[in-house]
């Protein structure tokens, strides 16, 4: 059986070991100014030609999908495999074509008159993910996703921008979205790449700074990519870390299962006809109609609970109340939602 490809959405390296020459295709932007001194507001080293310091506030060439910057003497160089070799980020690429991407990366930097050995450049920030063919739109799955708990990222609020969800610290985020509308944003149509499927959600992790990288992936240059073992590595990490800790099902089934189970209730009220349904069950386990979760909270200090576990639980229930509002848009139990999304990014 052929062993699947990685994808690998971008990758940001760096090196301190570089030097541009005189006639390098780098556009320098000026130190500000101080008005009144007439001297610049500071004094930022880019890098050394010979005795002579060049200076200013950052270097860059963005004259392809090859993104370079010098900052503070370190040369950085951001770029996406897939759209090297593909024109576009939608596909993987295979082990030699990753091969061939970073060969272009250092022709690249040589055409643009920037000396550097690629190959010893550190990984700042390496994207893993994978393109999955769900049954639904990816807006049924959005509040769906709201259950996962990773422990990596534990009590780290998502982010919710429209066919976007997103959970991130300073070292990793872990992402999901409607890939097809991503591409339609950038006016792609998914027609022209040869994509016929009607729902296709990507999910990404995302290792946002070099000694996150190299602790969860043990890769420290980029040298190490060019090894075909490595690669599959890659592969199989992203998975690991979708089994172990972003889909950490097994950890909120039953907090799932209540839910489900409540949904099935209320629309059985609402069939039924019941006036003002959704209030009256959440009367029956939020006491709702006693005050809400503040009263609530109130009643398990009077109780005998510690104001911090009451608090806690009011933002439990809080949650529980928010999350049963957006499942309205959907008929579709989380659990079959969240099973089939770990089945197909895993396979």
């Amino acid at each position: 059986m052929e062993r699947e490809y990685s994808m690998i959405d971008k990758i940001v390296m760096y090196s301190r070991d570089f030097q541009p020459s005189k006639e390098a295709r780098l556009t320098v932007e000026p130190l500000a100014i101080d008005y009144v001194t007439h001297s610049p507001v500071s004094s930022t080293l880019l890098w050394m030609d010979g005795s002579e310091p060049v200076e200013g506030k950052v270097a860059y060439n963005n004259d392809s999908d090859i993104y370079t910057t010098i900052k503070h003497g370190k040369l950085k160089i951001t770029f996406n495999p897939s759209t090297i070799i593909n024109g576009n980020n939608f596909f993987p690429v295979t082990p030699e074509e990753l091969v061939q991407s970073l060969d272009i990366v250092s022709e690249h930097l040589s055409g643009i008159g920037i000396g550097v050995n690629t190959d010893y450049a550190k990984i700042e920030r390496i994207d893993l993910c994978r393109n999955i063919e769900t049954d639904h739109h990816f807006s049924c799955y959005k509040p769906a996703l709201d259950f996962i708990s990773p422990k990596y990222l534990r009590g780290v609020d998502p982010t919710i921008l429209g066919d976007y969800w997103l959970k991130k610290n300073r070292t990793r985020q872990y992402c999901f979205y409607d890939k097809l509308g991503e591409l339609l944003s950038r006016k792609i149509d998914p027609l022209t790449l040869g994509v016929q499927s009607q729902n296709v959600m990507r999910g990404e992790i995302r290792f946002m700074n070099h000694k996150g990288t190299e602790t969860a992936l043990h890769l420290h240059t980029a040298g190490e990519l060019r090894n075909r073992e490595y690669y599959f590595h890659l592969a199989d990490t992203y998975k690991s870390i979708l089994t172990k800790d972003v889909f950490r099902i097994q950890d909120c089934e039953h907090t799932i299962g209540l839910f489900d189970s409540l949904t099935e209730e209320l629309s059985a009220m609402h069939e039924d006809g019941i006036c003002n349904a959704p209030i009256k069950l959440m009367a029956k386990y939020a006491i709702e109609d006693r005050g809400g979760t503040e009263w609530f909270v109130k009643l398990m200090l009077n109780a005998g609970y510690d104001r911090t576990h009451a608090w806690r639980k009011r933002k439990e229930m809080e949650d529980l109340i928010r999350t049963r509002t957006l499942r309205e848009q959907s008929t579709i139990p989380f659990q079959i939602l969240l099973d089939e999304m770990y089945n197909k990014f895993v396979a």
